[in-house]
């Protein structure tokens, strides 16, 4: 996917910033920088024109269209991937849904939020759903942010919604009871309590912590006891 438009200086100079520790060393003729956040690639040109490629491009232009905006409201997008692209099930219905009258937007919504609680939304409309799933994670800190509690959805079967926000340095006690700089990323989970209540989520989540600060356990046996200090 290749997603390009026009930026102002004051956007430049924010996206020089944003993307100040991605920047590569070799840039293409006539480019001001270029930078890979290791989804996509973003290529900042002389002429004020910025490039995202790579599969998660709309993901990563987002914000700065967003941003554009405010200064730009006539802005062009040029998207490569949307002029031959036809989208289907959950894509499709709210496109057509989106032309009705608004009386009969809240209409049919209202239907279809019926088949959701009884289950009878065909699987096209769900297969290619967000909220149809177990569970949604969110790499945050992809985009140099921390990470967020997000509110579950009652819409959908997705019960469990986690972001990761953006590695940094903290300063944290050591067993000993020294103080030690470590690299530290923070996690923002939120459970429906309709599938556990507060003290296993709690549990699961101290026991989570403690895997990813000794991965070595990820080697033992699944049925193996883990004691975990308290």
């Amino acid at each position: 996917m290749t997603i390009s438009f026009k930026v102002s200086k004051e956007t430049i100079d924010k996206l020089n910033e944003f993307y100040i520790d991605l920047k590569r060393e070799k840039t293409p003729p006539y480019a001001v920088f270029q930078a890979d956040d290791g989804a996509s690639v973003v290529t900042l040109y002389e002429s004020g024109k910025i490039v995202f490629q790579g599969k998660d491009a709309d993901l990563a232009s987002q914000f700065w269209i967003e941003t554009e905006k405010m200064n730009n409201k006539k802005l062009e997008v040029n998207n490569s991937d949307k002029k031959d692209k036809k989208k289907d099930g959950t894509y499709n219905v709210v496109d057509i849904i989106g032309k009705f009258p608004k009386f009969l937007r809240v209409f049919i919504i209202g239907i279809l939020k019926i088949m959701d609680n009884h289950g009878w939304l065909p699987e096209s409309f769900t297969k290619d759903n967000l909220y149809y799933s177990t569970a949604i994670l969110s790499n945050l800190g992809n985009f140099g942010i921390g990470s967020i509690y997000h509110n579950i959805v009652n819409f959908g079967t997705s019960s469990i919604i986690g972001t990761m926000g953006k590695i940094h340095k903290e300063k944290v006690l050591d067993d000993k009871g020294k103080e030690k700089i470590i690299d530290v990323c923070d996690f923002g989970i939120n459970m429906d309590e309709r599938i556990a209540d507060g003290y296993y989520f709690a549990k699961s989540l101290k026991y989570l912590q403690y895997i990813i600060e000794h991965p070595k356990l990820l080697e033992d046996r699944a049925d193996e006891k883990v004691e975990i200090k308290e």
